[in-house]
């Protein structure tokens, strides 16, 4: 691997506020959900500052997104997918950054047709990092994120229906990069 690319791995803990449509034939429903999580990264970065990661996140529900009756939402879920990162140099300790990602993960849902419902997210992000030492950035940053899941449907006495669900997105989070 050339010299100008290092890889790093990396975490960061995460807060985030959700709000959340759910659609049937006969309701509509927003709600506010929060949520925290961490997520697990590996990437590369290259000498004029652009990041390439993989993620891992794993979240967690306050409470589940749709608990009715004998249907019901995991409150846990998992996360995969890729970021692409533009730092800028401000000082030789200081950098803001932007990104944009995408990811897919998968919900275990009870009452549904299905025991799983898949969604994919597209997020763009900013924030800034400081690089504590030749191999360790400490991070600041903050995303809005917009997630479709994919339609799931529920059957009552032999009909059935379709929900529909997204969710927008802010993160909040503190991370570390640790590079090698």
């Amino acid at each position: 691997m050339a010299e100008s690319m290092k890889l790093y791995t990396g975490l960061d803990v995460i807060q985030n506020t959700h709000k959340m449509s759910i659609k049937t034939k006969r309701h509509d429903i927003d709600k506010d959900i929060k949520s925290s999580s961490f997520k697990i990264k590996f990437g590369i970065k290259n000498e004029d500052d652009w990041k390439l990661q993989l993620y891992g996140e794993f979240v967690t529900y306050d409470k589940a997104p749709i608990d009715n009756h004998n249907k019901k939402f995991d409150t846990h879920f998992t996360e995969f997918g890729l970021d692409l990162i533009k730092g800028f140099h401000l000082t030789s300790k200081f950098s803001p950054f932007i990104q944009l990602g995408s990811g897919f993960g998968l919900v275990s849902v009870y009452g549904f047709t299905e025991d799983y419902i898949s969604e994919f997210t597209l997020k763009a992000g900013t924030g800034i990092i400081y690089k504590a030492t030749q191999n360790l950035e400490l991070i600041l940053g903050f995303d809005i994120q917009y997630r479709d899941w994919y339609d799931a449907v529920i059957s009552y006495h032999g009909n059935s229906s379709t929900v529909l669900i997204t969710e927008t997105m802010n993160k909040f989070y503190v991370g570390t990069n640790f590079y090698f």
